[in-house]
């Protein structure tokens, strides 16, 4: 009876197991699921991470159990004067280290399962957004205020007037996009269209934090500048954009630049524009 019980649990542990496994691979990365607020079937990242350790662990006790109660068959098959014992023996530990191995030096067919999940989470990153920095979504509104260089008081105003609740400076944007059920990375976007650029002072010399996560939309209202002028201004350096909601990041990476550099290339051009011609 319990070798049966301990074979059933471990039959049942192991299918949670795949499970799990196929989740986590195909999970985002953790700071682009907390503030995207990723869910799969109703549970968050962390709820799933929970799912399989817990799981795991119910899975090694069942194997102790099992190795335990057939301690025997085991031992006859690592004899290795058994007919077939060394080749039984030798192929399994290969295959075992060779896993271990591609998965440390990148070997085929491992690396390729690999790559397979790093494209998977390139691809959440790049539908769900991108943090500014690692668990933002825990900043409160006066920390990220410091951090981007936007009044607190007229971020919360922004946040207030496109209709959500807020109750002070001193909320962190996981509260903030809980309590009216949106994402943290929403609340982001909203602050910082409190962003304000003194007229005629051109941009700053550095890019504020976070400026990469912008849509064109975004960035040419915080700027005060129509969206079209600033897609006509990227399509005469040769960069189209297709639609103003693809973010400055993404622009910049399909030239093989970063933001801040795409960032440059925007504020020198608003500047020749300015010049008077001779």
């Amino acid at each position: 009876m319990a070798r049966k019980f301990t074979s059933l649990i471990l039959f049942w542990a192991g299918l949670g197991l795949i499970l799990s496994s196929v989740v986590l691979y195909i999970e985002p990365h953790g700071r682009v699921a907390f503030w995207s607020q990723w869910r799969l079937w109703g549970l968050e990242k962390t709820q799933w991470d929970d799912i399989h350790v817990a799981i795991g662990v119910l899975f090694v006790i069942a194997l102790v159990f099992h190795v335990f109660f057939n301690w025997n068959p085991i031992i006859r098959y690592m004899r290795i004067r058994t007919p077939g014992g060394l080749g039984l023996v030798s192929a399994t530990l290969a295959i075992t280290v060779f896993v271990a191995a591609g998965a440390l030096f990148g070997l085929p067919p491992v690396k390729q399962v690999l790559d397979l999940e790093n494209s998977i989470k390139k691809y959440q990153t790049k539908r769900l957004g991108n943090p500014p920095f690692g668990h933002a979504e825990l900043a409160p509104i006066e920390d990220l205020a410091r951090f981007t260089g936007v009044d607190p008081e007229a971020g919360l105003a922004k946040i207030r007037q496109a209709g959500l609740h807020a109750e002070s400076i001193r909320q962190n944007l996981k509260e903030i996009a809980q309590i009216n059920h949106t994402t943290p990375k929403k609340i982001y976007r909203i602050f910082l269209t409190a962003r304000a650029f003194p007229p005629g002072a051109g941009l700053p010399e550095v890019p504020p934090p976070g400026i990469g996560m912008l849509s064109v939309k975004e960035f040419s209202a915080t700027l005060g500048i129509p969206a079209e002028k600033i897609e006509r201004l990227l399509a005469g350096m040769g960069l189209k954009v297709r639609s103003g909601d693809v973010s400055l990041k993404e622009i910049a990476v399909k030239q093989g630049m970063t933001p801040r550099q795409l960032y440059r290339k925007i504020k020198n051009g608003l500047e020749s524009e300015k010049k008077p011609m001779r």
